[in-house]
């Protein structure tokens, strides 16, 4: 079963449409996996276009085309070909009916949900796969997933970012690494400096021992 269906600007992650009818999250189970789904999200710009995240109760999918990401989160059992073929509807509708431009000016979060009602009636009908039949060609697509599988990403290449590790170890100082600094040779205007700085301290000490002399 389709879980939750998410579509991004792939630059930047900012949500752009989502599945919105969450009837079903009563299911703490999938609540806590959904974030998996924005975090797939945050690698679209870095790696290739079609993508899967397995997870233990869920499958992740994403594919990206035109700087829009449309990432899928689906039941364990779920074929994959379905998914892609789901995320390929999405991206064929999604694409006619906003172009680039208005893609890329997008200001704020979710700026075009309602694109959720065709997300929530294609959702309902993959998830009766028994009605697709004459829409979907099962052995086309499994074919071609053979042919091209997807990139299979870890839970190592997306949990850094839940406690945002990687953010913090990049600003940490690299203590202990390579060589010690050396010492850079004195130039010659350094050399007058100094020897101008020696020369007014001793006129300094000279004026206060007359001044000390005179006292006595």
């Amino acid at each position: 079963m389709i879980v939750y269906a998410l579509i991004i600007r792939s630059k930047d992650g900012l949500p752009l449409s989502a599945r919105t009818d969450f009837s079903d999250e009563v299911n703490r189970n999938i609540k806590e996996n959904k974030k998996y789904v924005k975090l797939v999200g945050t690698k679209a710009a870095q790696v290739p276009e079609k993508c899967v995240l397995q997870l233990k109760d869920y499958t992740i999918y994403m594919i990206t085309c035109v700087g829009v990401s449309y990432l899928v989160m689906t039941e364990f059992h779920y074929p994959a070909a379905l998914a892609f073929s789901f995320l390929n509807e999405l991206m064929r509708e999604f694409i006619q009916l906003y172009d680039s431009n208005k893609v890329n000016t997008a200001r704020r979060p979710y700026q075009f949900i309602e694109f959720d009602s065709y997300i929530h009636k294609t959702r309902q009908a993959y998830n009766k796969p028994q009605n697709l039949a004459s829409r979907v060609n099962l052995a086309d697509l499994n074919t071609e997933l053979k042919l091209r599988p997807p990139y299979q990403l870890s839970l190592t290449d997306v949990e850094p970012y839940i406690n945002g590790n990687k953010l913090m170890t990049n600003h940490l100082p690299q203590l202990g690494v390579g060589p010690p600094p050396k010492l850079e040779p004195m130039t010659s205007y350094s050399w007058v400096a100094v020897m101008f700085s020696i020369l007014l301290i001793l006129l300094g000490c000279t004026e206060d021992l007359w001044h000390c002399t005179n006292l006595v």
